[in-house]
């Protein structure tokens, strides 16, 4: 952003401006979204970034209510890339990624895959033989 500004003699003047908006939590953003999705793999990756207007401090993933990583940001970061490779459980898995700033807003997205086994994701229900009529 920029401020335009005069001074007495009308000469203008043009200044750089941060905007600032103060207690935002942080924005998790998802760099491909596979909520919804119908998986027969017991391993799943998750990446993005997160943005903040101060300084990212951690992130936090949950799997079903359950703290399954924790990551350290590097100081001074205020956008942040990420990645992780998680497990699923069996049935729903409801995922959850927190992140905190160095004012501790937290900021979140959220987004459920469903494990299915094997055999039930792929299989097909059988259909009844009928023999051809010509």
């Amino acid at each position: 952003e920029h401020l335009v500004s005069t001074d007495r003699e009308d000469v203008a003047k043009v200044d750089e401006v941060t905007v600032f908006l103060p207690n935002s939590p942080p924005v998790v953003e998802l760099t491909e979204n596979p909520g919804g999705l119908v998986v027969a793999v017991d391993r799943l990756s998750i990446s993005g970034q997160v943005v903040d207007d101060t300084e990212v401090k951690d992130l936090f993933l949950f799997v079903n209510d359950h703290k399954v990583h924790y990551q350290r940001v590097p100081a001074g970061s205020s956008n942040y890339s990420f990645s992780f490779e998680l497990e699923l459980e069996h049935g729903e898995n409801r995922i959850e990624i927190f992140a905190r700033d160095v004012e501790d807003h937290m900021g979140s997205a959220l987004f459920g895959v469903y494990r299915a086994s094997f055999r039930a994701a792929l299989e097909l229900p059988e259909r009844e033989e009928r023999p051809i009529v010509r």
